[in-house]
C-alpha cells in the first residue's frame, strides 16, 4: 500500500491541493504544466489522485492557491467527477441487482 508522510515543519507554510486526472497522456508535460504556475508535484495515488503543494504567501490572493481558476478547466473537472460518479453507481446497481437474484433464489 503506497502512502504519504507529511511532516510538520514551522518555518515554512504550504497549501496543498489535489488533482483527479486518470487520462494523463503525457506526465511529463502534465507536472510540467503545474511546475509552471509554482506548484510542486508531491505524489499520485493509483486511482488518479495526484497532490501538489505550493508555499504559501498570504499577500496573494486565495484564487493563487487554486488548481482550477480558468472557465474551461472547471466544466473539464465536473465531468470527470460525473463520468467516476455514474461508473460507481453502475458497479453498485449490478452487485445490488446480483444480491437480489440470490436472496430470490435461497
Amino acid at each position: 500500500m503506497l502512502q504519504s508522510i507529511y511532516e510538520q515543519n514551522d518555518q515554512v507554510c504550504y497549501r496543498y491541493q489535489l488533482d483527479y486526472n486518470t487520462d494523463i497522456e503525457n506526465k511529463v508535460l502534465y507536472l510540467e504544466m503545474f511546475e509552471d504556475q509554482g506548484w510542486a508535484y508531491i505524489n499520485s495515488t493509483f486511482n488518479g489522485w495526484h497532490f501538489f503543494r505550493k508555499p504559501y504567501d498570504p499577500e496573494l490572493p486565495e484564487e493563487e492557491y487554486e488548481i482550477y481558476t480558468d472557465s474551461s478547466a472547471i466544466p473539464d473537472m465536473e465531468r470527470r467527477w460525473v463520468r467516476l460518479a455514474y461508473s460507481f453507481t453502475a458497479v453498485i446497481s449490478v452487485f445490488l441487482i446480483f444480491m437480489i437474484v440470490r436472496m430470490i433464489q435461497y
